[in-house]
């Protein structure tokens, strides 16, 4: 009983694999903050962008050329 007290001792001082630890947790949350700006800005920004610009060629497309009057270039 005494050899187990002493390896539980020892364990609890021994902090070599702390600063590996401590990386993998910086790692993985700055993956994870990454993967959340990149959702936001792909999903959220470009699906915004994807409609603006399909509305704007609907409208463009209704446009009839025939009726559209000439610019007057200055000529």
């Amino acid at each position: 009983m005494g050899q187990l007290m002493l390896l539980f001792r020892c364990l609890g001082c021994d902090d070599t694999g702390a600063v590996t630890t401590d990386w993998v947790a910086a790692s993985s949350l700055s993956l994870l903050l990454g993967m959340m700006v990149g959702y936001a800005v792909f999903n959220i920004g470009v699906s915004s962008l994807v409609v603006e610009v399909n509305a704007l060629i609907v409208s463009a497309d209704d446009i009839d050329p025939g009726t559209a009057t000439p610019m007057n270039d200055g000529g």
